[in-house]
């Protein structure tokens, strides 16, 4: 058995066979399939991204990048090997036997999963006159891709999980949603970001918001238009919303001719005054005071 070093590597090279100062030999490698790698990575990082104890460490950026650099590891540590058996040329020199040139070119080829014999690379010729130019030298060069935006920080992507939370339990406007969250603790730049990125249909949201307020609460038509604009909806969001929430402005003037009745004492036509000050029409005002009796 023969020993050898290649590419900064200790190989034992078996086989030898021996013609004058040449040798042909050959060796086996064993080493990770990298190959797998990739795939491996990928299939770990889709159930990590599911996992609740990860999930539970993105407002952590340290313990983050820790747990997920040992699952990494691990990952590794379990991929697979690969055995090739490659075949290199010697010669004998002065200081013994040395590899031919291109014997680490086998070998690094062997280990990219390239298993295809060894063939020596011949220099090119070279000619000092001017090459003739071809296609790919006139070619323009393409055009420069856009970078890809889709990358995110961990505290932009923490910022849209925070805003995807909140959206599940309440109803924001877009500016609404970013004070929130610049209120939690994000900056502005994630928070916006987050926002622009979490799909919300606004028009929606201020239907929603609509709603919550009709739950507790008696609006006039314009009174709640009001309220959705002081919440950082848009006009044309608010209106929709308000257009859209099937409310009876005659049942919220006599709801809300109640409530006022219900913390103080008016007139009849105080209380009318009253109503139209909020918004509703004279008929609804009207229709509200006759509703609680005065």
């Amino acid at each position: 058995m023969v020993r050898a070093v290649l590419g900064g590597f200790d190989y034992e090279i078996g086989n030898v066979t021996v013609n004058g100062d040449s040798a042909t030999a050959e060796t086996s490698l064993t080493f990770k399939d990298v190959e797998a790698i990739p795939g491996e990575i990928e299939s770990a990082m889709t159930e990590l991204a599911s996992d609740p104890e990860i999930l539970a460490l993105a407002t952590d950026e340290e313990a983050l990048y820790a747990r997920l650099g040992e699952e990494m590891l691990s990952v590794l540590e379990g991929i697979g090997t690969k055995t090739s058996t490659v075949q290199l040329d010697f010669t004998k020199t002065d200081d013994g036997w040395v590899p031919d040139e291109g014997v680490e070119n086998a070998i690094t080829s062997a280990l990219a999963g390239n298993l295809a014999a060894y063939q020596p690379t011949e220099e090119p010729e070279t000619n000092d006159e001017d090459p003739t130019p071809t296609a790919s030298d006139t070619a323009e060069e393409p055009a420069p891709i856009a970078p890809d935006t889709s990358a995110a920080s961990v505290s932009q992507q923490n910022a849209l999980e925070s805003a995807a939370s909140y959206l599940n339990y309440s109803h924001f406007s877009y500016t609404g949603l970013i004070d929130q969250l610049e209120f939690e603790g994000f900056s502005t730049e994630d928070a916006t970001w987050a926002v622009d990125r979490c799909g919300a249909d606004w028009n929606a949201q201020a239907l929603g918001q609509a709603g919550d307020y009709l739950d507790y609460s008696a609006f006039s038509y314009t009174g709640l238009i009001d309220q959705l604009e002081f919440e950082g909806f848009t006009t044309e969001q608010a209106t929709y919303a308000v257009d859209s929430c099937g409310a009876d402005w005659n049942e919220q003037a006599a709801k809300s001719a109640q409530q006022y009745l219900d913390y103080s004492s008016f007139s009849r036509d105080e209380l009318i005054g009253q109503l139209e000050f909020e918004g509703f029409t004279h008929d609804q005002a009207v229709f509200g005071v006759d509703s609680v009796g005065l």
